[in-house]
């Protein structure tokens, strides 16, 4: 088995940190004329201004559109769990009902209530609940 060491020796021979590539003689000698001539071949592009001034719009656009997801995702959130919500409301009174309808001491005290007794305890129940 090889050690550490010579698994390092082996790949810094192999994989050589020098490069291939070499610069010309003479490059860096002439190159600052050479480039020199280059730029002023180039034709210069003179500045031109902004054909459209900056409006106070362009910066409120950003702060709209922000508001504007906050209130969709509020009403998607208030129009699909609020009638759920009333829903789940309505059920669990249903089942109080319900499980009152079924007590025997209900039933005894219903015999003897009248047509005004049932509105009263409706109007109990029901509207003044909500």
């Amino acid at each position: 088995m090889k050690t550490q060491d010579q698994q390092d020796e082996m790949i810094t021979q192999t994989w050589s940190k020098r490069t291939p590539f070499k610069v010309p003689e003479g490059y860096f000698e002439d190159f600052t004329a050479k480039m020199e001539a280059k730029l002023d071949q180039v034709e210069q592009i003179p500045y031109k201004e902004p054909s459209k001034p900056v409006l106070w719009w362009n910066y409120v656009k950003p702060v709209m559109y922000v508001a504007a997801m906050i209130a969709v995702i509020y009403g998607c959130t208030y129009f699909i769990v609020q009638p759920r919500m009333e829903q789940a409301a309505h059920e669990a009174q249903l089942a109080q009902t319900k499980e009152m309808l079924e007590n025997d001491e209900f039933i005894m005290l219903a015999e003897d209530w009248d047509e005004d007794d049932v509105y009263e305890y409706y109007d109990e129940l029901y509207c003044y609940n909500q």
